[in-house]
């Protein structure tokens, strides 16, 4: 019974490491994405249609 026990105990460690890996790699993106648009807005917000050299 404390196999048993001892095993289920790991699967769960195991669930939960997999759960946080999932929620970092998502929050990860979701800043990579972010930082991406806003560099892009970056590009074009910068340059007036007036003020082209």
């Amino acid at each position: 019974m404390i196999e048993i026990e001892n095993h289920a105990r790991m699967h769960t460690d195991q669930l939960m490491l997999e759960a946080d890996r999932h929620r970092l790699a998502r929050a990860a993106t979701r800043a990579r994405r972010a930082a991406r648009r806003t560099g892009r807005r970056g590009h074009h917000g910068f340059h007036r249609p007036g003020d082209r050299a």
